[in-house]
């Protein structure tokens, strides 16, 4: 079966985006990549940048620093008016999760380490997984967590989602617990866990049956797309 570019090599946060999706907007979102891939081909840039990336340096940098977050979104937008409907929202949610973080501990907390990180070839499918990005925080002498951003606004995770983004976590990250590990909805300040959200031990064929139909619809949808190359 032969997949598109996007395909083969995919963010955690984009897959469950994608597999959380209505049919609707399912579609949409495999449209656009197709003639974002389009675009890369024909040598084209895609234009505007990643969007989150900028707002997700400074939360670190709020986190490990202690930089204003409300300064530093503020000035994301002054040099960027794209982001001054989302960027305030990541913010607000991202601060709100973690005054709820800070509260679970006394001990102090730093940085685990910076380049945690792993792009996790996914058996049975021709899949790169990308699981980067990651915040890891050293809580006192014993305690790691390695928590992964998820940041669209649409569709919200729901906890289907983030036990299978939780499952392939795990895959991805063998030197660590899946009790070490958590997804954030930074935009709803919401977290996912193993303790909040125990994983049902059907979390892989969920995953299998779930990007099989995407994969389907994938191939069925670039057909209609004559300047796209295998």
């Amino acid at each position: 079966m032969g997949v598109v570019v996007s395909l083969k090599s995919i963010s955690l946060k984009k897959l469950l985006q994608l597999c959380g999706a209505e049919e609707q907007r399912l579609v949409s979102e495999i449209r656009n990549d197709i003639r974002l891939d389009i675009r890369r081909q024909q040598g084209k840039t895609s234009g505007g940048g990643d969007f989150h990336p900028p707002f997700w340096r400074d939360a670190k940098n709020f986190v490990f620093e202690g930089v204003d977050l409300y300064d530093a979104t503020e000035q994301r937008i002054a040099k960027d008016k794209n982001k001054k409907r989302l960027y305030p929202d990541l913010r607000d949610g991202f601060l709100s999760w973690w005054d709820k973080e800070r509260m679970t501990t006394n001990e102090k907390i730093g940085i685990l380490e910076n380049s945690i990180h792993n792009h996790y070839p996914v058996p049975h499918f021709d899949l790169v997984l990308k699981v980067d990005n990651l915040l890891c925080l050293q809580v006192g002498n014993d305690i790691s967590k390695v928590i992964y951003p998820y940041f669209p606004e649409i569709p919200s995770l729901t906890p289907k989602w983030a036990r299978v983004g939780l499952w392939l976590m795990e895959q991805a990250l063998s030197e660590f617990s899946i009790t070490e590990m958590k997804i954030l909805d930074v935009i709803r300040g919401k977290d996912y866990s193993q303790n909040s959200h125990p994983l049902t031990g059907k979390e892989q064929q969920i995953f299998d049956d779930r990007y099989s139909i995407i994969l389907e619809l994938w191939n069925s949808l670039k057909k209609e797309y004559p300047d796209f190359q295998e």
